[in-house]
């Protein structure tokens, strides 16, 4: 902290900042910082938005489907009979171990994601939060989602 910024917080001029004196300057900046126009995003910034966030996605929704119908396929053909449950149960095992497998695994689909060298969007925090980019996010994790899910599905031309 420089010396000019210092004795704008030391209000007293005591060379001391006191708690109060600190906290009226974080409140100052607060809202100078609420009074700030944010800069609408490019259409670039957009696209990579949904690129860097849609992508784990897409790894997210395949490994899911490829488990929950591996497994449930296995688990229906080797365990349906001998424990006596139904197809959907088998299912429903199936989902359940898929997901514990995607939650386990998400932080290592997000690094891998962040490996591949994304276009990143280079927002501020603001420009984030403004509500087209919370629904650029929002499409992103759909659409990723739902292409992860149907590529997933590959085990169903084998069966």
């Amino acid at each position: 902290m420089g010396k000019m910024q210092f004795d704008t917080i030391d209000v007293d001029k005591d060379n001391v900042v006191s708690r109060s004196e600190w906290d009226n300057f974080l409140n100052s900046m607060v809202v100078q910082s609420k009074n700030e126009e944010v800069m609408k995003p490019t259409a670039v910034q957009y696209r990579n938005l949904f690129i860097r966030v849609g992508a784990p996605f897409v790894v997210f929704g395949f490994v899911d489907n490829l488990i929950m119908i591996s497994a449930g396929e296995a688990i229906d053909y080797h365990l349906g009979a001998a424990l006596g449950i139904s197809t959907m149960a088998a299912a429903g095992i199936g989902n359940l171990l898929s997901d514990v497998v995607g939650t386990s695994f998400g932080g290592l689909i997000q690094s891998m994601a962040d490996r591949l060298h994304l276009p990143h969007p280079h927002m501020s925090a603001s420009q984030l939060e403004l509500k087209t980019a919370r629904t650029i996010k929002h499409a992103a994790c759909f659409a990723g989602l739902c292409i992860g899910c149907t590529l997933g599905m590959v085990p169903l031309l084998v069966l």
